[in-house]
């Protein structure tokens, strides 16, 4: 999964934001903070994701420390806009438990604030609210650059049928 950075306009940390999941080798990237965008393995006990479920526009859960392969905290953070499911314009937050944890609060909640007023709408990315607007015009600018995908697919197709 490509890593895109989002300015985070944090004097200190200058550009803290990445799409997609920590891994371990960005654990050790300090500081910054990974937004996770689909929920593919639960974190929470049943009775927590309710929690989840509740939160307001800019609300976060308070920091965890999940331990799979790796060590890192995360925090659940409600995006603005539709709750057509509990899990609507959630993102996760991760971030490296080899920071200090001020500096992981203070990041936190520096996403909460600054977040959910970059989510995308519906009508403009089929992906809102969980794709960001820089993600999404930065996606639209490379797609723009790689040219007309049909050409691109034929080549590759003529190309395949040349080498068999």
């Amino acid at each position: 999964m490509p890593r895109i950075f989002v300015e985070a306009w944090d004097p200190e940390y200058g550009r803290p934001f990445a799409t997609g999941e920590m891994t371990p080798s960005l654990a050790e990237v300090d500081p910054s903070v990974e937004i996770a965008k689909s929920h593919h393995v639960s974190y929470l006990e049943p009775d927590l994701e309710r929690v989840v479920g509740s939160l307001e526009p800019f609300e976060r859960t308070p920091l965890f420390l999940t331990t799979t392969s790796y060590r890192r905290y995360s925090t659940y953070l409600r995006l603005e806009g539709d709750r057509s499911h509990p899990f609507s314009g959630v993102v996760r937050l991760e971030l490296s438990a080899e920071s200090p944890v001020s500096i992981v609060q203070r990041l936190a909640s520096l996403a909460a604030r600054t977040l959910p007023r970059y989510g995308s709408v519906p009508h403009k990315d089929p992906r809102a609210l969980e794709n960001l607007f820089p993600i999404g015009a930065l996606e639209r600018e490379l797609r723009r650059r790689l040219g007309d995908h049909g050409i691109v697919h034929r080549a590759l197709r003529a190309a395949a049928a040349r080498s068999s």
